[in-house]
């Protein structure tokens, strides 16, 4: 028999602590839903300072777990191995515990422990999807496993098209997109950040990027685009900003190489920034070069700040990007044509304009956290209850 409960309690699971996406959508939302669902953020400890520092700004409640994040290091892999029955059974005893109603796995498709433990504690898994790219080995395992899941929240159609390839889900689905806070990401207000560095840069058209670096990102193809109209102008630069962390140093490394190899000086790799708002704000051009994407929250940021945005045509994109009008979409991997469409914006001052003023738009009706966080609302009660 379902117990009735005024506010749910709901298990937001993730196995890796380091800042992106899916960490900032879990905090968001659970911070919106504070009245309506009371959340609880299960991260591990490790690599997830930053994590817990976020959660604390937004007076979000969140647990420690002993949860080893799966790696490609073979050492890592052994150890996440080793160690997945003690963390699953761990995992069961503390959701029974706490008596939660819904474990939320965010994490994307190889969030194994937490729905095997919620299985076994016999609480209700939503399993939430973010991407359209997994090796084989771990997509058969989701295969496997997937029929456990009570309900699944894609963040994007493309997610579900690769994991179910047209098949007709029976389980209950949602499509729901990254939020943006419209409210933060607001370009008619002043941001102190970065304040000297964003003076450096006065007299220059400013071309650039936000996101983790890694090969997914694809950066070689903003570079390689950039040399190709770099000797046209004087005065444009090109800002890359976003973490290095340690399993991407020699991918770095490479970037820096190819920087050297093209002549190209006007670069600048300005590492992390946990507020983006300023460098965003000064960008003429945002570029993002994603192999793959379901929720490219840095895009939509900078959509919100009104700038106008070249994307590979990834996620759901196409759906809400009209070429020349709210945004341009560039095959993956095409650096002529992205030096194509970075030329014009450079020389077509209205045109940047048109299309920053039309993606704004496009974020505060499609991609803003209220109608996100009343889409998470409305998946958890019919998972729960079984009506709206």
């Amino acid at each position: 028999m379902v117990k009735i409960r005024n506010i749910l309690k709901v298990a937001n699971i993730i196995e890796d602590g380091r800042i992106a996406g899916p960490q900032m959508r879990m905090t968001m939302i659970a911070s919106s839903l504070k009245t309506k669902i009371n959340t609880k953020i299960l991260m591990p400890k490790k690599d997830s300072k930053e994590f817990q520092k976020i959660c604390k700004k937004l007076k979000v409640s969140y647990f420690l777990l002993p949860l080893t994040n799966l790696n490609k290091n073979w050492i890592a892999l052994i150890n996440y191995i080793l160690l997945f029955p003690y963390e699953v059974v761990s995992l069961s005893r503390f959701f029974k515990k706490k008596q939660f109603d819904i474990i939320h796995l965010s994490g994307g498709s190889w969030q194994y422990k937490g729905l095997i433990a919620a299985k076994i504690a016999n609480i209700k898994v939503i399993w939430h999807i973010n991407d359209t790219h997994i090796t084989l080995p771990l997509k058969l395992i989701f295969n496997l496993l997937s029929h456990l899941a009570n309900a699944f929240i894609f963040s994007a159609d493309r997610a579900k098209q690769y994991y179910f390839n047209n098949v007709d889900l029976k389980k209950l689905n949602f499509i729901i997109s990254p939020p943006v806070d419209i409210k933060k990401f607001d370009p008619s207000k002043k941001y102190k950040k970065d304040k000297e560095l964003i003076k450096s840069w006065k007299k220059s058209i400013v071309i650039g990027t936000v996101c983790n670096l890694n090969k997914n990102k694809s950066l070689e193809t903003i570079i390689e685009a950039f040399s190709l109209i770099n000797k046209k102008y004087t005065d444009i630069r090109l800002v890359i900003v976003g973490p290095i962390y340690k399993n991407q140093k020699s991918y770095y490394k490479n970037l820096i190489k190819l920087t050297d190899k093209l002549n190209i000086k006007n670069i600048e790799f300005i590492g992390k920034r946990e507020d983006t708002r300023s460098l965003l704000q000064r960008f003429d051009i945002f570029v993002m070069t994603s192999k793959y994407e379901t929720g490219p929250m840095t895009l939509f940021e900078a959509m919100s700040m009104r700038k106008a945005i070249i994307s590979t045509d990834v996620a759901d994109l196409k759906k809400f990007i009209s070429n020349g009008l709210n945004g341009f979409l560039i095959k993956v991997n095409d650096s002529k044509n992205l030096a194509k469409k970075i030329n014009l914006l450079i020389k077509n001052t209205k045109l940047r304009k048109k299309i920053g003023t039309n993606a704004q738009k496009t974020v505060r009706n499609n991609f803003n956290l209220n109608l996100s966080a009343k889409l998470h609302y409305k998946a958890y009660k019919l998972v729960y209850f079984g009506k709206k």
